[in-house]
């Protein structure tokens, strides 16, 4: 089976969401048991994750569409 480069990006997703889950669990609950905030690190550190995973999804959906036009060739129909 051949995995062209958009595939293999579009299937590192998952990985990255989960690897920016648990970073900014563990590294939110360190900074809330440091400073005593009561999980506000944990929620805000999970969510602007999430938001830039998102964001960066977006990025690479539109890419992929900008490439698909570009290989895509032109129907002429006369």
């Amino acid at each position: 089976m051949k995995i062209d480069k958009n595939s293999a990006a579009f299937m590192g997703l998952g990985f990255e969401l989960l690897a920016i889950t648990v970073i900014g669990v563990y590294l939110g609950q360190y900074i809330d048991k440091t400073y005593e905030i009561k999980g506000l690190a944990t929620v805000g550190l999970v969510l602007g994750g999430l938001g830039g995973w998102a964001y960066h999804l977006v990025v690479l959906i539109k890419k992929y569409e900008r490439e698909k036009q570009i290989d895509k060739p032109e129907s002429h129909e006369n």
